[in-house]
């Protein structure tokens, strides 16, 4: 059974959702980032942030997806 959200109700948890993700994946990046990438180089870091930076467009997407959709 489909649990039915009203379609300004559902867009407003997705951008809240969205926001929060975004808030609590830079945090623990920020601190994971802070303890680790001073030991690794600057490739490293470079490959850690090239990563670190996109890896959070997967859950976004699925998160814009359920609430915009019809």
């Amino acid at each position: 059974m489909r649990l039915l959200i009203k379609y300004p109700v559902r867009k407003f948890v997705g951008v809240v959702a969205l926001l929060l993700l975004l808030l609590i994946y830079s945090l623990v990046l920020m601190v994971f980032a802070s303890s680790t990438l001073p030991s690794v180089g600057g490739l490293g870091a470079f490959v850690f942030y090239a990563v670190a930076g996109l890896a959070w467009v997967p859950l976004a997407i699925l998160i814009l997806r359920w609430a915009f959709a019809p």
